[in-house]
């Protein structure tokens, strides 16, 4: 008999339970650290199979009870992205350009050929390289697969009698190897108790997390909602802090909305404000999902209300998520910081939420507008058969009409304008993502659409108002011009429709001013030509020598009496971007209000803290600069909680961080979200 054949016979007397002709074979000098064409060794297939007979024969005969993976050979192939739904990459992009102009298809379809190639030519050049090592290595372990250890395989398959003898005979309870699958975790998968009882006693770290499955003992029983194995775990000393690499215990059990594991957690004396990422907390996640009766529990045992994350707290991000009941609840315990934000925006924050909850919840409207923005016009068809409103509003805050005119299906959308889809309905998307939009103004900007000249005419002609102002009192002309020279022809197309070139948007310029501001000469030269307003041309002039430093421009400007607070004070705040001390305190001698916000939402003082720029600041300070101010409209940092930000980037190293954060302090400013960005 060959030698493949006796290895063979082996694994065929292992599968029988055939223990007399296993251990022939292992007399006649067959190793027991073969390996089957499944590239199984002896020893796992006898554990899977939980013949202890079996398995001490093949131990005792040198079989590796704790086999460790031999280097691996890394296949580094580039794949296309797979998009939910089953779409690739590639299919998405080749849907949304279908009528793209030629120069957008040109290049997309020359960057999908890269990726394409490149993971051809890569997959290609590794599999050259991995068989000119080794032909034999057909069925080694990929470097990220969990390698498989004869006592993981008996316990996956319940031989509570076979995990005795292989932890008896040395089977490693606790692997050290990222890779390697954890025992304990093994067994809390798979649910058995006796298994789980033997391993605890024979050592198993009962917090070691399986990186495998990326989750601990404690947090797979808690996934699995094993009220018994979480008692077991915890009375073996588990941290009732486990859970996987990304929550606690305590947000396992919130997301799976067990009371009676998160009780036990909290009795085990789990840390209520255990910290994840972000410093996110598990009384945010509760008030998030609506748990009103964890929140209670977590407030009870001591949770910070005041905590924040990411400009959430507790109460906030109930009031985004529409939790009426948790924020009624927590409202009065947080502090008048956190208040003054709810009383600004809670209410709203509310309703939006529970309007979008409920758009979610029709899913006829949800299919219909997806329909519509993949082209489907069959499908978009039928639902207007059925009866679907053609003018509803989805749960992203848009309309059927405005998806199919931003990805330019002229087909779709004559079919829901003839439907009656109005086209000045305006988006409103609670999260302001394409908020206040119509569809012309969504397609008179869209990357997508290479065809948009030929649906605005469509949709204009259909009654669409080229004069609507949507959020921040744009128009959709102002829409095409403010996306640059690839636009030009939705602007002439709107132009020789008889757009308005006047309108002032809400920061108060004019389609011009705006092309003139950030540069866009060829829009700014049809705009003129087609006799746009010159008015507002030197407030344009004055950001821009502020932005260049240009002193004298901008001493001459103010000379003049221009407007020096125009467009939120920009002029202000891009003279402090560039450091410019002296153009910093031309503006404000001529009234530059410190206190104005720009277009980024940062404060004047705020921008030079971050910036690190210590006489800016002092000079700011000294001309009645707010240091309580946060930016954003409030919803974020306020300027020493930039300092510290600054001050932590590297690109700001050397910088004057430490001695403004001196500052601010001295003059009482306080740093509310120091939990996260503590020095």
């Amino acid at each position: 008999m060959s030698a493949d054949n006796k290895v063979q016979s082996l694994f065929t007397a292992i599968e029988k339970d055939d223990i007399e002709q296993v251990k022939e074979l292992l007399a006649s000098g067959v190793s027991a650290n073969s390996v089957s064409d499944r590239g199984q060794t002896a020893l796992v297939v006898a554990s899977s199979r939980g013949n202890v007979e079996i398995i001490e024969a093949l131990v005792n005969a040198g079989a590796e009870i704790n086999p460790k993976p031999e280097p691996p050979v890394v296949h580094p192939q580039i794949h296309t992205t797979q998009i939910p739904g089953g779409w690739s990459l590639g299919e998405l992009i080749a849907q949304a350009t279908e009528n793209a102009d030629e120069q957008t298809q040109a290049f997309y379809s020359g960057f999908m050929g890269f990726v394409e190639g490149l993971s051809t030519s890569v997959s290609d050049a590794t599999e050259d390289v991995s068989v000119s090592i080794d032909d034999e290595q057909e069925n080694e372990e990929d470097f990220d697969q969990p390698v498989t250890t004869p006592l993981v395989t008996a316990i996956q398959e319940g031989n509570l009698e076979a995990v005795k003898a292989l932890i008896a005979a040395g089977a490693e309870i606790n692997p050290q190897k990222w890779n390697e699958s954890s025992p304990l975790v093994a067994a809390v998968e798979k649910g058995n108790v006796e298994i789980i009882q033997t391993l605890i006693a024979a050592g198993a770290d009962v917090n070691r997390l399986d990186f495998t499955i990326d989750a601990s003992p404690l947090g797979t029983a808690i996934q699995q909602e094993r009220t018994d194995l979480v008692k077991l775990l915890l009375d073996a000393g588990a941290s009732p802090e486990g859970g996987d690499v990304s929550n606690t215990g305590l947000a396992l059990a919130i997301e799976q909305n067990n009371l009676e594991i998160f009780q036990m957690l909290l009795d085990a004396g789990a840390n209520v404000d255990a910290g994840m990422e972000d410093d996110y907390r598990a009384i945010m996640l509760a008030s998030n999902r609506g748990r009103l009766e964890m929140v209670k529990m977590l407030v009870a045992k001591g949770a910070d209300v005041n905590a924040w994350s990411q400009g959430e707290t507790a109460l906030l991000s109930a009031a985004r998520n529409g939790e009426r009941e948790v924020y009624d609840f927590l409202y009065p315990l947080v502090d008048d910081e956190i208040r003054r934000r709810a009383d600004r925006d809670g209410e709203k924050d509310i309703q939006a939420a529970l309007k979008r909850k409920a758009r979610e919840a029709n899913q006829a409207v949800e299919d219909f507008i997806d329909a519509a923005m993949y082209g489907r016009l069959a499908e978009v068809q039928q639902a207007i058969s059925n009866g679907i409103d053609v003018n509803a509003i989805g749960s992203n805050g848009q309309t059927a009409l405005m998806y199919a005119a931003n990805y330019g299906h002229i087909t779709v959308i004559q079919a829901l304008l003839n439907a009656g889809a109005d086209p000045n309905i305006l988006s409103d998307s609670d999260d302001g993502l394409g908020e206040g939009m119509t569809a012309l103004m969504q397609v008179a900007g869209s990357f997508f659409a290479g065809n948009r000249h030929e649906v605005v005419k469509l949709l204009v002609q259909a009654g669409a108002d080229m004069n609507l102002q949507g959020a921040g009192g744009k128009t959709a002309l102002m829409y095409a011009a403010n996306n640059g020279s690839g636009y030009i022809e939705s602007v002439k197309t709107l132009v020789n429709l008889g757009a308005n070139l006047d309108i002032r948007d809400d920061d108060g310029n004019t389609l011009l001013m705006q092309a003139e501001l950030v540069g866009h000469q060829k829009i700014a030269e049809i705009l003129r030509k087609a006799g746009a307003s010159e008015e507002g041309k030197a407030e344009i002039a004055l950001i821009k020598a502020a932005s260049d430093g240009n002193i004298q421009q901008v001493q001459d400007l103010i000379t003049s009496g221009v407007n020096v607070n125009h467009h939120d004070g920009s002029a202000l705040n891009r003279a402090i971007y560039a450091g410019n001390q002296e153009i910093v305190e031309l503006l404000i001698k001529a009234g530059a209000d410190v206190n104005l916000g720009d277009k980024s939402g940062l404060t004047p003082l705020a921008e030079a803290a971050y910036k690190g720029y210590t006489e800016i600041v002092r000079i700011l300070i000294d001309a009645g600069a707010d240091i309580h101010a946060r930016c954003h409209n409030g919803d974020t940092y306020n300027a020493i909680e930039y300092a510290v930000i600054g001050f932590y980037e590297g690109h700001h190293k050397g910088k004057g961080h430490t001695e403004i954060i001196q500052i601010l302090e001295q003059a009482g400013a306080i740093n509310v979200h120091r939990p996260m960005i503590e020095m």
